[in-house]
C-alpha cells in the first residue's frame, strides 16, 4: 500500500461529487424539509438542492449562479485532474542525455 498523495485521482473524484451534487440539484424531486444553511453544510446536496429551489421561486438569477458555482467547480477539478495526470512519454522516441544533451522527446 503506498502513502503517497494521489492528485489526479483525488481531483478525479472530487469532479465526481460534484457531478453528482449537480444532478441531484437538477434531478426535478423537490425537497420537503427547510433546511439551516450553515458554514458546512452548504455544500451538502439536500441543503443545495433546497436553496437551489427557493432560488428558483425567489430569485431566478441566485439560482443560475448556484448552478454556474457547481458546474465550474467540476470544471477546475477535471483541469486540476488533467494537470495532475501521471505522464505517459513514449520511450522509443527519448533520446539519452549522452547523445544530445537533452531529455524531451523527438517529434515523430
Amino acid at each position: 500500500m503506498s502513502l503517497e498523495w494521489n492528485a489526479h485521482a483525488e481531483h478525479k473524484d472530487t469532479a465526481k461529487r460534484y457531478r453528482e451534487r449537480l444532478e441531484f440539484v437538477l434531478d426535478g424531486k423537490m425537497t420537503k424539509e427547510k433546511v439551516t444553511v450553515r458554514k458546512h453544510e452548504a455544500v451538502h446536496p439536500i441543503t443545495l438542492k433546497s436553496v437551489y429551489e427557493e432560488a428558483l421561486e425567489k430569485c431566478p438569477r441566485a439560482a443560475d449562479t448556484i448552478l454556474w458555482l457547481l458546474w465550474h467547480a467540476i470544471l477546475d477539478e477535471n483541469r486540476y485532474a488533467m494537470l495532475t495526470a501521471p505522464d505517459e512519454e513514449d520511450d522509443a522516441s527519448q533520446v539519452s542525455l549522452k547523445e544530445t544533451g537533452l531529455t524531451k522527446n523527438l517529434p515523430s
